[in-house]
């Protein structure tokens, strides 16, 4: 989990593939380092980024997913 893995302290600096990429580690480590979990406006974000960058089925589909968990966050 992110929250494991910010724990451990693993670097996330290394450099991103693409946009889509370093949005996903962003969200992770946003979710991992809160205290509350993911919330509302991590989701938002990875959404909006894997949205306008996304150039893979796969990575649309990580929008669709965002747009959908932001519904069940606590905050």
């Amino acid at each position: 989990s992110a929250r494991k893995y910010v724990s451990e302290g693993h670097n996330w600096f290394y450099p991103c593939i693409d946009e889509v990429d370093c949005a996903c580690r962003e969200h992770d480590f946003a979710c991992g380092s809160s205290d509350q979990s993911c919330c509302r406006l991590d989701d938002e974000r990875l959404a909006f980024v894997a949205k306008k960058y996304g150039k893979t089925w796969k990575a649309r589909r990580v929008a669709t997913a965002m747009n959908i968990a932001k519904h069940h966050r606590k905050c």
